[in-house]
């Protein structure tokens, strides 16, 4: 006991109030007129031992740097509590959860002190999360737009600084001296140079919600995030740029949800003028094509070019073993594969609100079996 921090000790008050309340005769006279032991029972006087040495047990849990690893922030109101667990996870990769809800720090109200105050906490938060990056394992997101427009602009301003070697850089400030020799030549001597370059999380988990639904959607730069050893995306009302630049990753799961149909279908495709002044939407080039995923969720998705969107947002994920969907547009996805049997060659799985559907029809093109669209109609009629 003696080796470990003070930070972690149990105060004596706390000690004698534990023991004061599990070894007092009252403690078993409570115990035995409870619910939890009939009237005809005699508690064993091991007991109270026995819940006291959880209770220990606990506490001492609470010494282990891996217990203070997944954090959950709920509110802003008290910063250095954020900082103290922050200090007692170690060096352990951190799991955050930020889930701010409907907290709104609206930039169109009056600037009253409240509003001012709260805008302050919000940013304090977000740089006491991004100052952990080298250990962030995973961020979860969940909060109103104004929110995640502060994280934007916290991850827009941070740079990284960097030492590079360069003979004349203008603007720049020196370090030190960067001497090369290569054999039979003269001494070569250049300024280590100090640069910046635009900081990035590289994430093993990553979820961005945005709650209100009344607005535009949050959009965040690609160059934010390092997607090379990413294996989950969750993104609802929430995008990350042109999700190409998401494809060289090793993305195995990923979750799009809440997408607007003109948010949707930028994703795969862009609008054009013709001459003549009509709109038109062109499919991107390089299309989409997640090779890696293995399990796709959708909801609340409004493909707005129907059956000829679908095919082309489903071929982005050729590999997938795993479709999730709502009663929203369910129907139409299952018909397209039922009438494509190229889409999803390795599909092994289809559930639909909750329920999984049967995949005989996966053999037989052009059959389905009896009581097959009775049953997905079913589904999609049932509530949540």
């Amino acid at each position: 006991m003696s080796e470990r921090p003070g930070i972690h000790d149990l105060p004596t008050e706390i000690l004698e109030l534990i023991f004061d309340e599990y070894t007092s005769p009252s403690h078993f006279s409570r115990s035995r007129s409870s619910n939890h032991f009939p009237k005809n029972d005699i508690e064993p006087p091991a007991c109270a031992a026995l819940t006291l040495s959880h209770v220990c047990r606990l506490w001492k849990s609470l010494l282990r740097p891996s217990h203070w690893s997944r954090i959950c922030v709920q509110h802003t109101r008290h910063p250095k509590i954020l900082h103290l667990l922050i200090a007692r996870s170690g060096t352990q990769d951190l799991d955050i959860s930020v889930r701010l809800g409907y907290l709104c720090t609206d930039f169109f109200m009056p600037r009253t002190l409240d509003n001012v105050k709260n805008e302050m906490l919000v940013y304090h938060t977000w740089h006491t999360v991004l100052d952990e990056a080298n250990r962030l394992r995973s961020l979860s997101v969940v909060a109103s737009r104004p929110v995640l427009v502060m994280l934007q602009k916290v991850l827009g301003d941070r740079q990284v600084e960097y030492s590079a070697s360069s003979c004349s850089s203008s603007g720049s400030t020196s370090l030190g001296l960067s001497i090369s020799a290569p054999v039979g030549s003269a001494l070569e001597v250049a300024p280590l140079t100090k640069r910046k370059r635009p900081f990035t999380l590289a994430l093993k988990h990553l979820s961005l919600k945005q709650v209100d639904r009344g607005g535009s959607m949050t959009m965040f730069e690609p160059a934010w995030f390092n997607f090379e050893s990413c294996t989950s995306l969750r993104l609802a009302r929430t995008c990350i740029g042109d999700l190409r630049a998401l494809m060289a990753g090793s993305l195995r799961e990923m979750q799009i949800v809440d997408f607007r149909a003109d948010d949707l279908i930028r994703l795969t495709h862009r609008l054009e003028v013709d001459g003549d002044g009509g709109l038109h939407y062109r499919l991107k080039q390089p299309p989409l094509r997640f090779e890696s995923l293995e399990r796709l969720e959708m909801r609340n998705l409004f493909f707005i070019l129907g059956e000829r969107q679908v095919k082309v947002f489903l071929a982005a994920f050729p590999n997938v073993r795993e479709l999730v969907l709502d009663r929203a547009h369910s129907e139409i996805i299952v018909r397209v594969l039922i009438h494509d049997m190229t889409l999803l060659p390795n599909l092994e799985r289809i559930i639909v609100q909750g329920v999984e559907v049967q995949m005989g029809w996966r053999s037989a093109p052009t059959t389905l079996p009896d009581g097959f669209l009775e049953m997905l109609d079913c589904i999609l009629l049932m509530d949540d």
